[in-house]
Parts: structure tokens; C-alpha cells; sequence
């Protein structure tokens, strides 16, 4: 699945965006916590104009999990920094399933602690696992395709993306080995990471690649 990811900070603006993204992807994520002006009935109007699924990406999620969680969200990404009290508010919920992500914007660990991350997660309850880090050479990217193939083999959803120039080939190449979705902008401006290609261009190399 593709992914369009809507950092807005002002809520006539996202609902716009939300719209559009809805026309080119499978999924949105959508950055509630950075809203100026969230509330409730802004929330209501979000929801009314969903047609796909929605990941909230919480950055700060003692201002709106118990909101946004209430409207039945269908996923919640935290950091697996998270109090446990975030991780089991989430599980309460059912119909929403938890990606707990691990965020490295230096580098990209050794393969035996990328395995103890997701180990990690895993643990604490993630119906999904995200690890996203900067790639410094081409084979980190290898190291986390095969990450991600290894957790692919043993039944795991997971979500295993490097950052940077460098970490392009896991960006086309991911969903080969079962990356459960992809981060594509609809514009160039609109990049959350470092490498992201627009929704647009991962499009045609995905039809490239197979």
C-alpha cells in the first residue's frame, strides 16, 4: 500500500489535502497533534470526509489519543518511546491496530540491534512494526531489506524504511519483501523524511521494479 502522509498544520488546509490524497493512495497518515486548530467538531469534519483508512501519527499524544481513538481511528503509530500507558489505552480499542515505530535520523544500527528493536516492539504489543533509519551506503539499505524479509518470513507485519539517498532502494524495492505500505507526498514540498519520493514517482518505479 501507499501512504500519503498530511503534516497540516491548519485544519481547512488538511481536509483539502485529505481529499486529494484520498485520489492517488491507499492510506493517509495524518499528524493530528500538529494541528493549531484542533478540535473536536474539526475532528467530526476529518472523519466525515474519510474514505480510506487513517494512521494517526502521534507526536504528542497526551493532547488527543483518547479523542481521536473514540472516532475509531484505524491505526495509531507511536514511538516505541511511548509511556506504556499510550501502548495500553490503544489495545483497548479493537478496531484500531498499534504500529509501534523506531526513528534513527543518524544512522542505521547493527543488524543485531535492528532485530532487538522490532523484538522490542513486538513485546510491547505492535500489531505492526515501523523502523525507519538514515542509510549511510547502500548496504545499510540491504541490511534493512533484509530485516525486513526476515519478518515478512516469520508472519510479522512490519514497515522497514531508510532514510536518505542512500535508503531510496528500500523505498521501491520494500514491497517486494512485504512492506506493509510505503510514505509517498503528494508534492516534493510535502516530504516527512529524508528521501521520500512523491506519490507520483514511486508509482512509476514500483511499475519498473514489478
Amino acid at each position: 500500500m501507499i501512504c500519503i502522509p498530511i503534516q497540516d498544520k491548519d485544519g481547512a488546509s488538511l481536509l483539502k489535502t485529505l481529499v486529494r490524497a484520498q485520489r492517488h493512495a491507499e492510506i493517509t497518515e495524518i499528524w493530528f497533534d500538529e494541528l493549531r486548530d484542533f478540535t473536536p467538531k474539526l475532528l467530526a469534519q476529518i472523519f466525515s470526509k474519510k474514505e480510506k483508512p487513517i494512521i494517526y501519527k502521534a507526536t504528542n499524544p497526551a493532547k488527543n489519543i483518547k479523542a481521536i481513538l473514540d472516532v475509531d481511528v484505524d491505526f495509531v503509530d507511536l514511538d516505541i518511546k511511548s509511556s506504556p500507558e499510550h501502548f495500553a489505552t490503544v489495545k483497548k480499542h479493537p478496531k484500531t491496530q498499534l504500529i509501534i515505530s523506531y526513528h534513527n535520523f543518524k544512522e542505521t544500527p547493527p543488524s543485531k540491534k535492528l532485530k532487538e528493536i522490532a523484538s522490542k516492539a513486538m513485546k510491547l504489543g505492535a500489531d505492526i512494526i515501523k523502523i525507519a533509519t538514515f542509510a549511510d551506503t547502500f548496504t545499510d539499505s540491504l541490511r534493512m531489506l533484509q530485516l525486513l524479509d526476515d519478518l515478512t518470513q516469520s508472519g510479522k507485519h512490519a514497515i522497514c524504511i531508510c532514510m536518505g539517498e542512500q535508503g531510496r532502494l528500500t523505498r521501491v524495492t520494500g514491497h517486494l519483501l512485504g512492506n506493509y505500505l510505503m510514505y509517498a507526498p503528494l508534492t516534493k514540498e510535502e516530504q516527512t523524511a529524508e528521501g521520500q519520493l512523491t506519490v507520483q514517482e514511486l508509482k512509476e518505479m514500483i511499475n519498473i521494479v514489478g
